[in-house]
């Protein structure tokens, strides 16, 4: 439970209307963060991509390149999602070893 949280309390560090949070920190950590699938799901959860659009528009450094980890990351689960549905299923068979 205090792993969720704490995912949700760096995110929550990202806001700019916290002047005094040096954003890179949190940055920093979230984008070490971000090679587990289940904190990157924590992380979109939390509302990271709005606040990373945000910074990088301030370009903060590291915003720009974890808003990408975060967005691609989304974007490949939907489109393997959409390719395995839309494949018929006789096509898995002629690719089979």
């Amino acid at each position: 439970m205090s792993e969720e949280w704490s995912v949700v309390g760096l995110v929550l560090l990202l806001d700019t209307r916290l002047p005094g949070v040096a954003k890179q920190f949190p940055i920093a950590a979230l984008h070490a963060l971000a090679g587990n699938a289940k904190c990157r799901k924590q992380m979109m959860a939390a509302g990271a991509c709005y606040h990373l659009r945000v910074l990088a528009d301030m370009e903060i450094t590291g915003a720009k390149r974890l808003l990408d980890r975060l967005v691609i990351g989304k974007l490949r689960s939907i489109m393997a999602r959409t390719l395995l549905v839309s494949m018929p299923i006789y096509l898995f068979a002629l690719y089979s070893p």
